[in-house]
């Protein structure tokens, strides 16, 4: 594939010996919360993590990447890595945390050299 396409996001599992790549979808999950606290959002995050966990025990593998929350507007943007939509819709009901929509995202890598600082010479 080439770096500069887009790609499914990806997780790795490193070891002592080598780095495997898996190419596992990402879904991201909007949330409409007015009023939402930072306790709230600890609470959410906990209660995410955990059902993720619980499906992953039971066979069902699926990584919660973390929230970004936009004060502003009162939203959530959650970030899921899972096989399909629905494991990501169970996690989320298992949880208890209401969801606006899941929808599968594309990520786009950083180029190469995008945080390089060019030298000048005077």
């Amino acid at each position: 594939m080439d770096a500069r396409e887009p790609h499914r996001g990806s997780y790795q599992i490193r070891t002592l010996t080598k780095r495997i790549r898996t190419n596992v979808p990402v879904y991201v999950v909007e949330r409409s919360f007015p009023g939402l606290t930072n306790k709230h959002l600890a609470a959410m995050q906990h209660a995410l993590t955990e059902a993720c966990h619980r499906q992953t025990a039971s066979g069902r593998p699926i990584h919660y990447r973390g929230t970004t929350f936009l004060p502003a507007r009162s939203r959530c943007l959650c970030l899921f890595e899972a096989s399909n939509s629905a494991l990501v819709k169970a996690v989320n009901e298992t949880a208890q945390v209401p969801f606006a929509s899941i929808n599968e995202a594309i990520e786009l890598p950083t180029p190469k050299g995008a945080f390089d600082h060019p030298t000048t010479k005077r």
